[in-house]
């Protein structure tokens, strides 16, 4: 994963800021099932 080779607080902020962020764009739309859409394994 790029998670991975990214540095320690980089990949911290990033994900605390998509999980902020997925309650407000993406809660609304859809329920936070389908992980797969915003968050590809593959990536």
């Amino acid at each position: 994963r790029w998670l991975r080779l990214l540095p320690a607080w980089l990949r911290d902020e990033c994900h605390e800021a998509l999980r902020r962020n997925r309650w407000r764009w993406f809660g609304r739309q859809r329920p936070p099932l389908r992980r797969r859409s915003w968050r590809p394994r593959r990536a």
